[in-house]
């Protein structure tokens, strides 16, 4: 079971995105327009006091045009990607002392409506994002691979099951598997079953199975081999806002604007088995959970806060 270790009340503060770095060791953390890069000690020291003075030496500061969105560590955790509300994606390179200078800031010019969304496969060195369309980005050579067309509805959320292969959600329920290397969509591997927005997507590489999040409270559990839906998962009485695997463990970790985290069992019949609260149930923006599966992060509406296996 988890206990809460951690709970801090941020006010006027909007801090929508929680970022485990790879080795553990490090948090993203975004207040307003900057983020944060802490200690995990450093963190889990933080109170309403000292969070607001993270302007000093210990930490490294990222500001952006606007609200941060969304945030992802490389693997070596040489680079950390950073989007913001005005639907911009910047890199940052962490080896480089001035944090203040942008390095492979790009701009993909995307019909609108464009989105913050993103994900990175860390094992090729590539990153996709979209609106209506979908565009592979070369993070390493800073350029963009190619642009695949969409002829579904607005691409809300992206997941690698593979060096060629990408899972897509979209605003309309559909969930599309692309062959980024051949630029092509397949009729069956589109997968209908929800019937409003997918918000997240999440992938069990041993069990082949595919998780995504609808704004339907349906957490789907999809067979990438057979193209089969298994039976939902239900539980969240508002939509789900992330969502993560934690082969570790082998649980999925679930958030909803409900203020609720749920720890589902997917060994077996795929039960809940453990639900954590933020505070007067504020609805949970963002989750991230460390590598070992011990320590679980989230940011809600009015705060910020951590859970320890026990």
């Amino acid at each position: 079971m988890y206990e809460k270790i951690i709970e801090i009340k941020t006010k006027d503060k909007l801090n929508y995105v929680i970022e485990i770095s790879p080795d553990d060791n490090k948090v993203f953390l975004s207040l307003n327009e900057q983020g944060y890069i802490l200690t995990k000690e450093n963190f889990l020291k933080l109170n309403e006091q000292n969070l607001l003075t993270l302007n000093n030496e210990k930490v490294k500061i990222f500001n952006l045009e606007d609200t941060i969105s969304k945030a992802r560590f490389t693997s070596e955790e040489k680079q950390i990607f950073i989007s913001d509300q005005t639907k911009n994606i910047i890199g940052y390179n962490l080896d480089d002392n001035n944090l203040g200078e942008q390095n492979n800031k790009f701009n993909i010019n995307i019909k609108n409506p464009k989105t913050w969304k993103f994900e990175l496969n860390n094992e090729k060195g590539i990153l996709a994002t979209g609106g209506n369309n979908i565009f592979i980005y070369d993070y390493i050579n800073n350029k963009i691979l190619k642009e695949i067309e969409n002829k579904n509805k607005f691409v809300y959320s992206f997941c690698f099951l593979s060096n060629n292969r990408l899972a897509v959600g979209n605003s309309n329920g559909s969930i599309y598997l692309y062959d980024i290397e051949n630029n092509n969509q397949d009729n069956k591997t589109k997968i209908e079953e929800h019937c409003l927005l997918v918000r997240n997507l999440a992938y069990n590489k041993n069990g082949n199975i595919l998780y995504s999040a609808s704004d339907d409270l349906h957490i789907n559990q999809i067979d990438i081999n057979k193209l089969e839906v298994l039976f939902p998962l239900v539980g969240h009485k508002e939509p789900i806002s992330d969502m993560i695997y934690n082969s570790k463990k082998n649980i999925l970790i679930t958030s909803s604007f409900d203020g609720t985290i749920k720890i589902w069992d997917i060994k077996g019949k795929s039960n809940c088995i453990d639900t954590l609260e933020a505070s007067q149930k504020n609805p949970i923006w963002d989750i991230s959970i460390s590598q070992e599966g011990n320590l679980i992060y989230y940011t809600s509406s009015e705060g910020i806060g951590a859970f320890m296996l026990k």
